[in-house]
């Protein structure tokens, strides 16, 4: 990748309100087409996720689309969706949706 930011926390809303969290970074494509990546990343599963609900995804989208990649054409951007799980305290490898 041509650039990786850290992972940065990002606080929303889900359907009712709640306050839930997660982690995001943002990589660009070393090849063309030039694309940002969005990286999501869901730790805990008792928070809304974008990759279930598409209200909260707008949320988590739009407030990363404002804040850190302003002018860039939305065609430009892609999102990824990671979702760690934890079975009996074994790591089983992340699920990789694109969305």
């Amino acid at each position: 990748m041509r650039f990786r930011s850290p992972s940065m926390p990002i606080i929303y809303p889900d359907e009712a309100g709640k306050p839930c969290a997660m982690l995001y970074r943002i990589v660009f494509t070393r090849q063309e087409p030039w694309l940002a990546v969005v990286h999501l990343q869901q730790d805990d599963d008792s928070y809304a996720s974008p990759v279930a609900s598409a209200s909260v995804r707008d949320q988590v989208l739009n407030r990363i689309l404002d804040n850190d990649l302003r002018g860039l054409p939305i065609g430009a951007v892609r999102l990824v969706g990671v979702i760690v799980l934890f079975v009996l305290n074994l790591a089983v490898p992340p699920q990789v949706l694109y969305l």
